[in-house]
């Protein structure tokens, strides 16, 4: 087993541990309390009842203990940041050398990666988003990833063709990832406890990445970003968006890009990335597309050393806009998307027909009728009943009012129009020049736990 923490020296890890304990026990105490007056929609009378008799009592009584832990904690965190250059600004950790038969999928010039924003924080950052139970769905993610259910079918033999079925593409089960990108998990113990349950089908992991510092996330929450990989992970570099506003300032939004050793010679470069959400009447994204592709190319620069070779490039990750909305177009003509094949780009301005959105309506979240991955997958294959539960890639502005929005009516119900249930912000793009895509599904399986739909992509190198 090898661990590389921010810190090198026993005594500053042991420092961080310590720290971060403190401030933890008196955040989770707090945010029980105040998640007993913030209940969710799917939320019984009986469990509301629950939490404001017993839970906010208990919990309040321990935030008044943890509180003088608190502050003692947070003052020496800021000091620790800011006092001292952090060898690295994330944790990475290697169970052991084994990959899975990972390289010898490899050997038949494969390799899947998936993207999933699960929203692992604070529960009651996660209620006000209309999703409960932040230990219960933890163990949820981990049961939906293990059940697996082996190679992705492949449906096409150009991908870029429009012979591809929705029916096709989506799926109640997570097909095998050899690579998943996670956002949202943005509290270290749940970046532990995951390690913990997927230990048995990863061995790689980067967790608690972000750059804790007053200009980039006020000494506050890291970047949500995680790592599980079945290749060893050989360099990782964490780069912070730069370009933020208001509440978005607290987080440290970025772009982690690392390098993975695939076996004789061969590495991949994956990123997983988070960009700044409701960015309102601001132009926030263009600023960190351009970050991004400066990251790609500075990271390999850096670890270019004339012996290894390059065969597999990836950006994955929550963008945090579509391609078909009237004010989101422009992004999908950014040089990444140039470089880096969207397979679910037909063009700018228009997806395939075969995509869907990825982007849940938040007030639809624990509904009866989408209680089950099965039901999920069929509504997301149903074209008029998908536009009740996913956002349509109508955006004009990307503020606040897209938590609460409701699907554009028409004379027998949803609005019938292109965009409707299609807004795509889970992307994961592959270097053309290095692979081609075999395989592509949109997953069902994190019903209830998210608000957004997970995506796998299988590519095929060249």
């Amino acid at each position: 087993m090898k661990l590389k923490w921010r810190n090198d020296g026993a005594g500053w890890v042991w420092f961080d541990i310590i720290t971060s304990c403190f401030v933890s026990s008196f955040l989770h105490s707090l945010s029980l309390f105040l998640s007993s007056f913030l209940p969710t929609q799917q939320q019984s009378i009986s469990s509301r009842t629950f939490w404001i008799l017993i839970v906010s009592p208990i919990s309040l009584s321990f935030s008044l203990l943890f509180l003088p832990c608190f502050l003692v904690g947070t003052l020496l965190r800021i000091l620790l940041c800011a006092t001292r250059n952090q060898t690295r600004t994330w944790n990475s950790l290697n169970l052991d050398d084994r990959t899975d038969n990972a390289e010898n999928r490899l050997d038949e010039g494969r390799i899947s990666v998936g993207t999933t924003n699960v929203m692992l924080g604070l529960e009651v950052w996660c209620r006000w988003q209309n999703i409960s139970g932040v230990y219960s769905r933890l163990q949820k993610v981990v049961k939906a990833i293990d059940d697996q259910s082996g190679e992705y079918e492949e449906n096409l033999k150009e991908i870029s063709t429009e012979n591809l079925e929705k029916q096709e593409t989506i799926r109640n089960n997570f097909p095998r990832m050899d690579i998943i990108c996670f956002q949202e998990v943005h509290e270290r113990i749940f970046a532990l406890i995951l390690i913990l349950l997927l230990r048995n089908r990863y061995s790689n992991f980067i967790f608690d990445i972000g750059e804790n510092s007053w200009n980039i996330n006020r000494f506050m929450m890291s970047s949500g970003l995680f790592v599980a990989s079945k290749y060893p992970v050989l360099d990782a570099e964490f780069f912070p968006f730069t370009q933020k506003k208001s509440w978005q300032s607290y987080i440290s939004y970025g772009v982690l890009v690392f390098k993975v050793d695939l076996g004789n010679n061969r590495v991949g470069i994956i990123s997983n990335l988070h960009t700044v959400a409701y960015q309102g009447k601001d132009d926030l994204l263009s600023p960190a597309l351009d970050e991004l592709h400066n990251a790609m190319a500075r990271f390999k620069a850096r670890i270019k050393d004339g012996t290894e070779r390059i065969v597999f490039e990836c950006i994955a990750g929550d963008f945090n806009f579509d391609n078909m909305s009237p004010s989101e177009i422009k992004y999908s003509k950014h040089p990444v998307f140039q470089q880096y094949n969207d397979v679910c780009i037909k063009k700018p301005g228009v997806d395939h027909a075969w995509s869907i959105g990825t982007e849940l309506r938040q007030l639809e979240i624990g509904k009866p009728e989408v209680s089950t991955p099965e039901q999920f997958r069929n509504i997301l294959c149903d074209d008029l009943r998908r536009r009740y539960y996913i956002l349509d890639a109508d955006v004009q502005e990307q503020n606040f009012d897209l938590m609460t929005i409701s699907p554009r009516k028409g004379k027998n119900g949803v609005c019938v129009c292109p965009e409707g249930g299609r807004r795509r912000i889970d992307r994961i793009l592959i270097n053309k020049q290095l692979a081609t895509i075999r395989g592509v599904c949109f997953c069902s399986c994190l019903v209830g736990i998210t608000d957004h739909v997970p995506l796998v992509v299988t590519a095929a190198l060249l």
